[in-house]
């Protein structure tokens, strides 16, 4: 029975752009404060490039300031790729990943990487913070005074409200009204009223 370790068509674990590995071995630590895992794979040797780019993309860049993004482990997105290191898997055999010795005989260097990739959390507390986005602006209002407790309000009691040109009570209306003291602790004395 063939080994599947060494064979690519036995791994049945692909990457989202169709690069097969295998799961060798998983390890790491979790706290409060911080996590870390150390995941290590083995890829066919050439899809080392892709597999790396795969795992840490281009950063985002905004005017002068880059921002490194990475791939997030299986269902913890808090936990982001921050490096890897690759050997050769048989380390009786050398590697060449870059396809730097064009020249050499077949079986010169073995064809199975074994990746380590490390995941990290982003938050480091060694990092000074920096402002990246300042928002200022600017708001109007009015102040609206109303009568305190303890004010006296003029109640119309025939229904006759004031004349609304004028604004003015006639003496018809002063005699049937009468002021009453408003003793609420619920009033308002100030309104703010924003305007922006």
């Amino acid at each position: 029975m063939a080994s599947n370790f060494a064979n690519p068509s036995f791994w049945r674990l692909r990457t989202s752009n169709g690069i097969p590995y295998k799961l060798m071995k998983m390890s790491g630590s979790l706290s409060r404060e911080e996590a870390d895992t150390t995941l290590s794979v083995l890829i066919i040797a050439e899809d080392l490039i892709p597999f790396a780019t795969f795992l840490m993309p281009e950063p985002i860049r905004i005017g002068n300031l880059e921002f490194p993004i990475g791939r997030s482990l299986f269902n913890f997105p808090q936990l982001t790729v921050q490096g890897i290191s690759y050997s050769s898997f048989d380390e009786g055999f050398p590697v060449d990943p870059f396809g730097a010795d064009t020249g050499a005989p077949s079986n010169t260097y073995f064809p199975v990487l074994k990746v380590d990739i490390k995941y990290k959390t982003d938050r480091n507390a060694d990092q000074d913070p920096f402002t990246f986005l300042e928002i200022t602006g600017n708001a109007t209002g009015n102040f609206l005074h109303t009568a305190v407790a303890g004010a006296e309000t003029q109640d119309f009691k025939n229904d006759n409200p004031p004349d609304s040109e004028t604004q003015e009570q006639t003496a018809e209306d002063e005699e049937d009204g009468g002021k009453e003291t408003v003793r609420d602790p619920n009033i308002a004395a100030t309104i703010r009223e924003p305007m922006t």
